[in-house]
């Protein structure tokens, strides 16, 4: 069965709209109270696979995010991987946790 966090990220409430954060966290205004979309591992999958940035809510360093790397013809990775953007703006390959992998707080960063 289909978990609310697990749906694509995509598919908001229809009374929903997005709200840019200064620190750019999509949020969703459902009434009058923005609110940070939050989703599962899946969901996040899918948005790294459309291009997006995502993050997760429970993350304590400022402007950590993850990325796809998709190779092309004059990359020497030849498969695509996971990159995290650290705090000191570093891009290193990144490895789920059991806690990552479980969690329901990811979001999509712009």
């Amino acid at each position: 069965m289909e978990n609310e966090t697990d749906r694509d990220y995509h598919h908001m409430p229809p009374d929903a709209k997005t709200v840019k954060q200064p620190e750019g966290i999509e949020t969703k205004e459902i009434g009058n109270t923005a609110q940070p979309y939050y989703m599962g591992i899946g969901a996040a999958l899918s948005a790294m696979r459309e291009g997006l940035r995502v993050q997760r809510a429970g993350w304590n360093g400022p402007g950590q995010y993850l990325e796809l790397q998709v190779p092309d013809a004059h990359s020497k990775m030849t498969l695509p991987y996971i990159f995290i953007h650290t705090v000191q703006g570093d891009l290193v390959p990144w490895l789920a946790s059991q806690t990552d992998i479980l969690a329901t707080d990811w979001r999509i960063v712009r």
